[in-house]
């Protein structure tokens, strides 16, 4: 696998936010870094390009989040979901 320089500051902020954003252009491994990144620290991964995991958190964003007990990395990459947010902000003043 290749060696992303970005891997240590992504770590160092898991460590005390309880979100990171990891954004870029297309097909540059961001999901491949985050996968990797969940199987090295004690977290669920999560994608969301996962139909029944895309519908549950468009259905019921804040019951989505607030089911999640542990640590967790969501992936998303399909689509055009970045037209329409998944989580509202009512929803994300949860985490």
């Amino acid at each position: 696998m290749k060696v992303r320089n970005i891997t240590d500051s992504i770590l160092d902020a898991l460590d005390d936010t309880p979100v990171v954003l990891l954004n870029g252009a297309r097909q540059t491994g961001k999901s491949t870094l985050t996968e990797m990144l969940a199987k090295r620290q004690p977290r669920q991964y999560i994608s969301l390009d996962d139909p029944g995991y895309l519908s549950a958190a468009r259905n019921d964003p804040k019951g989505f989040i607030e089911a999640i007990d542990k640590p967790v990395t969501l992936g998303w990459t399909s689509g055009n979901h970045h037209r329409q947010p998944i989580f509202p902000r009512r929803a994300c003043r949860t985490i």
